[in-house]
């Protein structure tokens, strides 16, 4: 049968049928509330068992840099304080705890829905998705659990954090009915290198849960039920997918050039030293964004200018001499740490963040700068200050690094 839509990340697997449905509406109508006192209880225990889950995921080293960014980004928002109060807000309107979540979710995730940028609507997924862990545990239920065997998984939709939990070793496929090529979990899916279809409607397929499928989108094929031909076809066909992809990871590390000469420089976006190891391995040199502020995020206590300097050193070492852009602290937003205790805003995405934490923190601002400087002697390193309003933030981070 031929595979009907976008496909993100393509190759050839096999598996059994798994499929990825959720009915809330089911557990909902089992949920028998209580007074707003002990709904609010409720809420609260759901929300510390959804902490523990996610932080459970981001200590298992199970994920992807990409993953481990939404799993953090996630807990930051089951946390969150004006969500607690939105959910209270809605109970003291006699709502159960569960409709509650459900009606606190649908409003934050609408803000962000009728924006125009396809990045920040996707916020709105990021939202529902810790809404509905938390809503998960409301209503005791049992987190996707999936066998120890090769799955191929089929799905309206799978919540980012979900996806990061995935097995890298089972799971070799996921065909998601939305069409989004921009989402999170898409973006998980892919950085697992699990072959991704967006915008794939399992209905019009003959599938049942364990059926044995074949996916080859180099064919653009869906095998069910395949037959021993199909699967000699396959391990043939996967053997050689291997070895293509073996020979072109060898190649990664040759220069990046046009078919007439002209050589180019690919850069990627990391948030750790341990991700400049994988861009090295998939043929990237330069740095266009490191995301320092996940160094702090992992501490209990503020980074050393010693600690600081060896992360941003490890990582310079290994541009081949390209540009390495260090961006500066950016706490706040959906990212908190333990190490530095922001305040409470409405708003926190514009709020105290980026350059202005900087420079109400100078001591902080200095001690990264120097770091940054020190590990400039071994390499090219450019500085990014983040969330710039004003020319007047811009002279005066210059007199500080100046003095630095």
């Amino acid at each position: 049968m031929q595979i009907y839509g976008n496909v993100i990340a393509g190759g050839v697997a096999m598996g059994k049928v798994c499929f990825q449905h959720t009915d809330y509406d089911r557990f909902l109508k089992d949920y028998r509330p209580a007074k707003p006192d002990i709904e609010k209880i409720r809420f609260n225990n759901a929300v510390s068992q959804a902490k523990g889950d996610l932080n459970e995921l981001i200590a298992s080293g199970r994920t992807t840099k990409e993953g481990l960014d939404v799993l953090k980004s996630h807990l930051a928002i089951v946390i969150d304080p004006s969500l607690e109060n939105m959910v209270f807000s809605f109970i003291d309107q006699d709502m159960s705890a569960p409709k509650a979540v459900i009606a606190a979710i649908n409003s934050i995730s609408a803000s962000f829905d009728a924006l125009e940028d396809d990045f920040t609507r996707e916020r709105a997924a990021d939202i529902s998705d810790s809404g509905k862990r938390i809503l998960r545990k409301l209503l005791a239920m049992e987190e996707p659990a999936f066998p120890d065997e090769d799955i191929i998984i089929f799905a309206d939709n799978i919540e980012p954090s979900v996806m990061a939990g995935f097995s890298e070793e089972h799971v070799k496929a996921v065909f998601l009915a939305n069409p989004s090529e921009t989402s999170h979990a898409v973006i998980i899916a892919k950085s697992k290198d699990f072959i991704t279809v967006t915008g794939f409607d399992s209905s019009k397929y003959r599938l049942e849960e364990n059926d044995t499928v074949i996916v080859d989108t180099f064919d653009n094929s869906l095998i069910i039920d395949p037959t021993t031909s199909d699967v000699f076809n396959y391990n043939k066909k996967r053997k050689s997918w291997n070895s293509k992809r073996t020979s072109m990871l060898n190649r990664a590390g040759f220069p990046a050039q046009t078919t007439d000469g002209k050589e180019f420089t690919i850069a990627a976006n990391i948030s750790s030293p341990q991700g400049m190891d994988k861009a090295v391995k998939y043929g990237c040199s330069g740095i266009g964004l490191y995301r320092s502020e996940f160094l702090f995020m992992k501490s209990k206590k503020l980074p050393s200018e010693d600690e600081q300097f060896l992360a941003y050193k490890s990582v310079v070492t290994k541009t081949d001499n390209e540009l390495c852009v260090i961006r500066t602290l950016d706490i706040g937003g959906d990212k908190n740490c333990a190490c530095i205790n922001l305040p409470h805003e409405e708003n926190p995405g514009l709020g105290f963040r980026g350059v202005r934490f900087s420079l109400e923190n100078k001591e902080i601002f200095k001690t990264q700068l120097r770091a940054i400087l020190r590990a400039s002697a071994f390499g090219k390193v450019a500085i990014m200050i983040p969330m710039i309003t004003t020319l007047y933030e811009i002279k005066k981070c210059k007199r500080i690094l100046t003095e630095c």
